[in-house]
């Protein structure tokens, strides 16, 4: 004769393992891929700066002028000397217009504002500073 017991069966407790397993692993998947185009910006304004104070440099050692160029099909390009560096933003970065500015060769950037659309519902205004080379960021969502 069959006693009747309280508690969960070997199938209820595997079906509530695989679905919690499952709950589980979404989550982690959509925590990374956030994760991953957050730190694609960092990285890319990490290199931003790094080549912008080369260029910026160059400027002033060599005595000539250098020409940064912001494309709207996705390009930043740094024209000094015998050298071009290329800049890919991330897919998520879009510029809004074309713009060039021009580093002197003491360093100097006239003031400048450029444009960029982040996630396609938000901008962020990149202000270059009047005098020596310095940018701020400004975000706006739309």
């Amino acid at each position: 004769m069959m006693r009747y017991r309280n508690g969960f069966t070997l199938i209820e407790t595997t079906i509530v393992l695989v679905i919690s397993a499952m709950i589980l692993s979404l989550s982690l998947y959509m925590n990374q891929h956030v994760n991953l185009d957050h730190f694609k910006d960092f990285f890319f304004w990490e290199k931003f700066q790094n080549q912008f104070e080369l260029a910026e440099d160059a400027a002033i050692n060599n005595n000539s002028s250098v020409a940064v160029t912001f494309h709207r099909h996705g390009l930043v390009i740094m024209k000094y000397r015998n050298k071009k560096v290329i800049l890919r933003p991330p897919e998520n970065l879009t510029l809004l217009t074309n713009k060039r500015i021009e580093i002197k060769n003491n360093g100097y950037i006239a003031p400048y504002p450029v444009r960029w659309l982040v996630d396609k519902h938000a901008v962020l205004d990149q202000n270059f500073q009047l005098g020596w080379g310095k940018y701020t960021f400004h975000y706006e969502r739309t």
